[in-house]
């Protein structure tokens, strides 16, 4: 589980650009205003509950991680069975060839 240690305008716009969302998309989340959420960014303004925003960007920030690391897992997975399909086919085919009586390998 990922954990925001400190949580200050740099990490902010850091965080939210990881997240790829827009000031006006990370706002909407937050269930606050652009406007508002523009003046914690750039350090203008500072959030009255700054421990709820910071466990709001862990909540989006340990979504977003693990939506990566299922899709990485998927893509490992496909990868393998793709490969392992191709040595079973390789494996039949030789097979085939030595009950037909051949003994080279295509």
């Amino acid at each position: 589980m990922f954990m925001v240690d400190e949580l200050n305008p740099e990490s902010m716009r850091k965080y939210r650009l990881y997240l790829n969302y827009s000031q006006d998309k990370i706002a909407e989340l937050l269930g606050v205003n652009r406007v508002s959420y523009s003046r914690w960014e750039n350090g203008a303004q500072t959030p009255e509950s700054p421990k709820m925003l910071r466990l709001a960007f862990e909540a989006l920030l340990n979504r977003k991680i693990t939506a990566e690391s299922k899709n990485l897992y998927e893509k490992t997975f496909r990868q393998q069975t793709d490969e392992t399909s191709k040595i079973l086919a390789d494996i039949d085919q030789i097979q085939k060839m030595r009950v037909r009586g051949k003994n080279h390998i295509k």
